[in-house]
């Protein structure tokens, strides 16, 4: 049986994991990482990479990985130190962070996807429609709890990576893009020349 170390547990992404692994008999959830309060009655949440205690490092074979930027570094020095292979799927990680993770991968097996749905690749064909039928396409953009709020501190005023590159994407399928931001911390509107 594989032995998994869920970060983000408390997650939309964190609970689709847990549902299955539940369908199988292959694989058990040992602990789970969320920096939010919680309980859960079939493994131990921790606050933070650092307090998971050695005795429950040593039954994991796997961290599966789809937190907070906030919480990446935690996790790198944790699966690199334990020598822990990963899969990672947090999205809005900085160049610096994804440098990081790349040298990680050297010293532990890494799968990185900063998006594993198929709803990129949806919203981009959609913005090429738009382009050729010459219909304007609003994009709404900004900082949700996922990248903002009480326990963690931004360390930068950029957009999450996943919504930059997404925008970027957009844009280059020629689309006359409406952007709306939202957030309660000022952002980086890079892309103001570019749209309305």
């Amino acid at each position: 049986m594989t032995g998994i170390l869920l970060s983000g547990a408390f997650g939309k992404m964190g609970k689709a994991v847990c549902a299955k692994v539940e369908e199988s008999k292959d694989f058990q959830i040992i602990a789970g990482i969320d920096v939010f309060d919680g309980k859960s009655d079939d493994f131990p949440i921790y606050k933070s990479f650092d307090a998971v205690p050695e005795s429950v490092t040593n039954r994991i074979d796997v961290v599966i990985d789809f937190s907070n930027p906030s919480a990446f570094s935690g996790l790198l020095d944790y699966i690199v130190k334990n020598k822990k292979p990963a899969v990672i799927a947090t999205t809005g990680l900085s160049e610096e962070q994804i440098v990081k993770m790349k040298s990680a991968a050297y010293e532990v097996p890494i799968f990185f996807s900063a998006n594993m749905s198929l709803g990129v690749n949806l919203i981009c064909e959609l913005a090429k429609k738009a382009a050729a039928e010459k219909r304007p396409l609003l994009f709404f953009c900004g900082l949700t709890e996922e990248f903002e709020g009480e326990g963690f501190d931004r360390e930068t005023i950029a957009l999450p990576q996943v919504q930059t590159k997404l925008l970027d994407q957009i844009l280059e399928t020629g689309a006359d893009v409406i952007a709306v931001t939202f957030s309660g911390a000022p952002i980086d509107i890079y892309f103001a020349d570019k749209v309305r």
